[in-house]
């Protein structure tokens, strides 16, 4: 089971090597590492302090989005068949 930590608006998948680096995350992996494949390397997420993805803030930025944010929170929705309570605007 693999986390992930979210800091300084980046996720840095924690068994990448120099993680807690800023400059090593989802967008510029480590040298040698594959880019983070969220739907199968991950167990968990950690959201900390007091920013979170902007695809989190309300549903409807969750359902526009196109970020890895958005398809991960619609991906639950869908799981749980919930989306048909959102209205896309």
């Amino acid at each position: 089971m693999l986390q992930v930590l979210w800091f300084e608006g980046r996720c840095h998948p924690t068994w990448w090597k120099n993680y807690k680096d800023a400059r090593v995350n989802h967008l510029s992996p480590p040298k040698g590492e594959r880019p983070l494949d969220w739907h199968n390397d991950t167990f968990a997420f950690h959201f900390t302090g007091s920013t979170i993805p902007t695809a989190f803030k309300n549903p409807q930025e969750l359902l526009k989005g196109g970020d890895m944010y958005a398809d991960m929170g619609r991906m639950v929705l869908e799981a749980a068949d919930m989306v048909k309570h959102f209205k896309y605007r």
